[in-house]
């Protein structure tokens, strides 16, 4: 090939080069083309969070939990992001905090019976559902009547009747954090009044 063929080549090839670029830097970026590119119902900047200006190419941003192209790493499901279908439940927007659905996707063994998250522990339903299905009779620490709690513990049943350890000492079954939450029992003194002689326990309450 001559001098004046490679010239002639080389500039056509540098010519294509511009117009490709030039093609690539005209063309609409994904933050001002129309176009909701990551399916969460907003359509480019200043309407998408994900858009930082109408130049930016991504619908998405780093900064936002729920509109940043991941799932968290504290968030059991392995879902990601606020999106039209196929999105992470826990996140009702694209500027929610969290992808968290319930305690059946926090990564914590809640009600401590060694069991973690749906669909390890029998306990979860769901990513949403809670680790603990606790009920109690008499609606909470209420040492005034008789309750019963019941539930079950990673898939073993119980159920806990509140009772008199002796004629002032009552033990009282309850839920912490109310229904649904953690079994616990609790030692509690009758108060008794002396100038009478009334008070204390008896059929599993203070009287």
């Amino acid at each position: 090939m001559d001098k004046k063929a490679k010239i002639a080549t080389i500039t056509a090839l540098v010519l294509a080069i511009a117009v490709l670029a030039l093609l690539v830097y005209a063309a609409p970026k994904k933050c001002n083309n129309g176009v909701d590119d990551d399916n969460d119902g907003l359509v480019d900047y200043p309407n998408d969070p994900g858009c930082s200006s109408a130049s930016d190419n991504t619908e998405t941003s780093s900064s936002l939990v729920c509109d940043n192209g991941v799932d968290e790493t504290n968030d059991a499901d392995t879902l990601a992001d606020y999106r039209l279908s196929g999105g992470d439940p826990g996140c009702a927007s694209v500027t929610d905090t969290s992808e968290i659905d319930g305690q059946c996707d926090d990564l914590a063994d809640n009600d401590r019976d060694g069991f973690v998250d749906y669909p390890n522990d029998p306990e979860c339903t769901s990513f949403a559902s809670k680790e603990s299905n606790c009920q109690d009779s008499d609606g909470g620490f209420v040492v005034g009547s008789q309750g019963i709690i019941s539930g079950s513990s990673g898939g073993v049943p119980y159920s806990n009747t509140d009772f008199c350890l002796d004629t002032v000492k009552l033990r009282e079954f309850w839920c912490s954090g109310g229904t649904g939450g953690i079994p616990t029992s609790t030692d509690y003194n009758c108060p008794v009044n002396n100038a009478t002689g009334t008070g204390g326990c008896l059929n599993g309450a203070c009287v």
